[in-house]
């Protein structure tokens, strides 16, 4: 979580895109969701915003450490296990 996090900001700081708009995310049961339009800073805690491959409006998954399985940098891919009842929100 804090890699991520870490590369938008840096990102950011840059002037540039956030650095992983565009990647996949994936979950741990349901397969590919969708590509991720950004991370949402809240309060309470960071969101992905995913775009999902359904059509359907996007997905809003919180960006704990529950949540998070892995980040691929090289795949540009975002490895996620959300409980099934979140997905169907």
């Amino acid at each position: 979580r804090g890699r991520l996090l870490h590369r938008q900001r840096s990102c950011h700081a840059a002037g540039h895109s956030d650095g992983v708009s565009g990647w996949e995310v994936h979950d741990a049961q349901a397969g590919i969701l969708g590509t991720l339009l950004r991370v949402e800073d809240n309060p309470g805690q960071s969101l992905l915003v995913v775009d999902r491959a359904d059509g359907q409006s996007p997905l809003l998954i919180p960006l704990v450490d529950e949540f998070l399985v892995g980040i691929d940098e090289e795949r540009e891919r975002i490895d996620v296990d959300v409980p099934a009842g979140l997905l169907s929100l």
